[in-house]
């Protein structure tokens, strides 16, 4: 006798819910919805004589509805210019152990020359901005008076 009850209490609530529902959806919306597009033209004066994208953009009817779309795509025609590579020297070094680091970046402080230090597990790389081979030589020379081994290459970044 429970169970008819129940069954019959949430019968009468949902089909009173659904009522209420639909009562107020009918009742709130006045406008007439169609199904074909309307457009609302506006009347846009001219300001300027000259033509822009942005006059001709203000000039187009407006329309009451939107296309539904997932994804939208946009090309724009601009040339932008590559960014000339710089060449820089890649000094790489085989110890990597605290000691030769330390040494290493104490050399090139003293340098005052701007560089890049990659530290792998294997190996140090090292990009030092400089111009001239000469000074590079001397640094991995300098280098050697730490046991520490190094090897030059030019490098583009």
């Amino acid at each position: 006798m429970k169970k008819y009850t129940l069954a019959a209490f949430f019968l009468v609530l949902g089909t009173t819910t659904i009522g209420v529902l639909v009562w107020l959806f009918s009742s709130s919306s006045g406008e007439k919805i169609s199904l074909t597009p309307t457009i609302k033209e506006k009347a846009i004066s001219k300001s300027t004589s000259k033509t822009t994208w942005v006059s001709k953009m203000a000039q187009v009817a407006t329309k009451e509805y939107q296309y539904p779309v997932n994804e939208l795509y946009i090309k724009l025609p601009l040339q932008m210019e590559k960014e000339q590579k710089k060449h820089t020297f890649q000094l790489s070094i085989n110890n990597s152990d605290e000691y030769s680091y330390f040494c290493i970046t104490q050399t090139l402080n003293s340098y005052s020359s701007p560089y890049t230090i990659i530290k792998d597990k294997e190996h140090n790389r090292i990009f030092i901005n400089a111009n001239s081979r000469k000074f590079l030589n001397e640094l991995s020379k300098r280098l050697d008076e730490y046991s520490i081994k190094s090897s030059l290459n030019e490098a583009w970044l």
